[in-house]
């Protein structure tokens, strides 16, 4: 791929669900090297950028050879909007990559081909303006199969559609996002998101697409890297 492309890797230190969550020990490494190895290893990237607010994060992101962009305490709460971030960082920039990868410390099982792959996609349409990894809904998950509490009472959400669509062959397909965003810069310094359309794809398997939140996710992964249900290492 011939396009300028930027990592961007937002890490702060405050979490809720889990506590330090980026650099909590998955295989008894900090989870944030985990993105920050399979960044290095798709070879896509003219900069990894580690945005923080946090001196253990910072201090692991640059051993590892990561860029650090110290980020304000009004850019560090739980509620702030990750594009509010990114286009702060851009707004201070004098030069600027066409393409900017949000990749995040929460997505251990990221692939480099992953990125390869997505960056190529983006970069083989001028149409598009971001690109996603996404991966198959379940069909327990299924929109269609959700339900609801009315009056004290549990019905489906989507009536009409499961009734007509009452097993999993009858259901179309639907997706969620699996663990990689790229969008062209201009999309986000002109009010766009990493999702704004057109948006391309590649779509991912399980459990490639696992998000660490809680102490049970990193479990789970942990589980999954042990038999070796996951390999990290594929390019």
């Amino acid at each position: 791929m011939q396009s300028k492309i930027l990592g961007f890797v937002p890490a702060r230190g405050g979490s809720k669900g889990l506590l330090k969550k980026n650099i909590a020990l998955l295989a008894g490494r900090p989870l944030i090297e985990y993105c920050i190895d399979a960044s290095f290893s798709s070879a896509i990237f003219d900069q990894i950028i580690c945005s923080t607010d946090d001196a253990a994060i910072a201090d692991i992101a640059s051993h590892k050879g990561v860029s650090v962009d110290i980020r304000s305490k009004e850019l560090s709460g739980d509620l702030v909007d990750i594009h509010d971030v990114v286009r702060e960082y851009l707004g201070r920039q004098s030069i600027l990559h066409e393409y900017i990868a949000l990749i995040q410390p929460t997505s251990p099982f990221i692939l480099p081909k992953h990125i390869q792959l997505l960056a190529k996609r983006l970069d083989s349409n001028k149409e598009f303006l971001t690109a996603q990894t996404i991966i198959k809904v379940p069909h327990h998950y299924h929109a269609w199969n959700q339900r609801q509490i009315v009056d004290d009472k549990v019905e489906f959400v989507f009536k009409s559609y499961r009734q007509k669509a009452y097993n999993k062959q009858l259901k179309p397909n639907y997706y969620s996002l699996g663990n990689l965003l790229i969008s062209k810069t201009s999309n986000i310094i002109n009010g766009g998101t990493f999702f704004s359309p057109p948006s391309t794809y590649i779509e991912i398997d399980w459990p490639y697409n696992i998000d660490i939140d809680t102490k049970e996710d990193l479990i789970l992964a942990e589980s999954l890297l042990n038999f070796g249900a996951v390999k990290i290492d594929q390019v």
